[in-house]
């Protein structure tokens, strides 16, 4: 099965913030560009404009151009942006909807109103008295999808309206406008499909096992060294990791431990055969998210090298 496949039916528990990550004992850390969080849309190289109806579509189309524009890896943009209307055929159409709706409603509330003021204008005595004020709600539907063009599948929707309520009363202070209100949600939208679409590039701290873990006395302690080395010589660790590795080849600690040095040097093919032969028994979870990170490397890697050829 595909990667990109597999990926979409597994969650994406690889992906962490894209925060340097601090050198630590028995970790070794590793840096690069994992897929977006919705890979159903990495295979897309090129995206254009379609329709978005309703009374906001030209500024959602036009928002959204510019945010999915500036998406780039190593400071070139992932996406081209092509014109329908200049003839171009891009990869994945994206078609929607944005519309806004204004309710205004007459009702009172109680507000403190100066009923007694000094010849200079300034307010001696309040009430507490009913107010005639507007209360204004404004409700924003956005639905947006992408389309795969070459074979017609929907490879990613978006749909969450937006809801935004404000009392307005004489002598309030300045409100922001109606369609100040509504561009704001327009952009929110435009940067939430962005953010979905992104590759990440992440610094990951990734733990090796200690606790749990019997090994062979003559090795057990040489293997502690070697993770004592993972913060100030990481290379130097792994070629104790492999040197144990060649002694005790069906070793799992070992297996997961040359592993992760194999994905700390880029070499993630090997990595993750190496992963999968691991059968790490007392850490599940550190297989399980070592195969998803890995599988989403790969898979942006290849998404990368498409985008040469």
């Amino acid at each position: 099965m595909h990667l990109f496949a597999r990926l979409i039916r597994q969650p994406l528990i690889w992906i962490a913030m894209a925060l340097p990550a601090p050198a630590h004992a028995d970790a070794l850390v590793v840096a690069g560009y994992f897929s977006a969080p919705r890979p159903e849309t990495m295979a897309l190289r090129s995206l254009a404009i379609d329709r978005i109806e309703g009374s906001e579509g030209s500024s959602m189309a036009l928002t959204l151009e510019e945010a999915l524009g500036d998406i780039s890896v190593n400071n070139q943009p992932w996406f081209r942006i092509l014109s329908r209307r200049a003839g171009g055929q891009p990869d994945g159409l994206i078609s929607g909807r944005a519309h806004a709706a204004v309710d205004e409603r007459a009702i009172s509330q109680q507000r403190a109103v100066c009923v007694e003021e000094s010849q200079s204008g300034q307010c001696l005595r309040k009430e507490e008295q009913a107010v005639s004020c507007t209360r204004r709600i404004l409700n924003v539907t956005i639905t947006l999808r992408i389309a795969d063009t070459r074979d017609g599948r929907l490879v990613y929707s978006h749909s969450k309206p937006k809801r935004e309520e404000v009392t307005l009363c004489p002598e309030d202070e300045a409100r922001d406008t109606e369609e100040e209100i509504v561009f704001r949600m327009i952009k929110a939208a435009a940067d939430a499909v962005r953010q979905d679409l992104s590759p990440i590039y992440a610094r990951q701290k990734i733990k090796l096992p200690e606790k749990r873990l019997v090994l062979p006395p003559e090795q057990d302690g040489r293997y502690r060294t070697a993770l004592k080395m993972t913060k100030s010589s990481p290379q130097l660790a792994c070629q104790q990791f492999r040197i144990l590795n060649a002694e005790a080849p069906s070793e799992a600690a070992y297996l997961y431990a040359v592993g992760l040095c194999a994905e700390q040097e880029g070499n993630l093919n090997a990595a993750l055969n190496l992963y999968q032969s691991s059968q790490l028994l007392t850490h599940p979870d550190l297989i399980r998210a070592a195969l998803s990170r890995v599988q989403g490397r790969i898979a942006m890697q290849e998404a990368m090298d498409a985008r040469q050829r």
